[in-house]
């Protein structure tokens, strides 16, 4: 049986009505238990909380570095490229530029 220790920096927040508890290390639990991770087609790690799926980088952000979720300009990226690596100080957020825009522009 593996024990698993996490820092006892963590955030309380209400996510999609739910409290939840956000670890610096990109542990999510839900009344005291980690909640459950899956992966999306780009491997980023993501959890279902109230119905809705979100990418842990993106909750630790919104704790931790004052990061908006609705925000279209500004966007989360890995330090160090590995998209499981969900810790805060391996995450920054950046300004979408001209370019990244385009390429997510829908032509339907």
């Amino acid at each position: 049986m593996m024990i698993y220790s996490y820092s006892i920096v963590k955030m309380d927040v209400i996510i999609s009505g739910v409290p939840v508890s956000v670890y610096k290390e990109g542990v999510i639990k839900i009344n005291d238990s980690v909640v459950d991770t899956s992966y999306d087609v780009d491997n980023y790690s993501k959890v279902c909380i109230g119905n809705r799926y979100y990418k842990i980088h993106n909750l630790v952000a919104m704790v931790y570095m004052d990061y908006d979720l609705s925000e279209k300009d500004r966007f989360v990226t890995h330090v160090d490229k590995n998209p499981r690596n969900n810790h805060v100080d391996n995450l920054q957020i950046e300004r979408m530029g001209v370019k990244r825009k385009l390429e997510n522009l829908s032509l339907d």
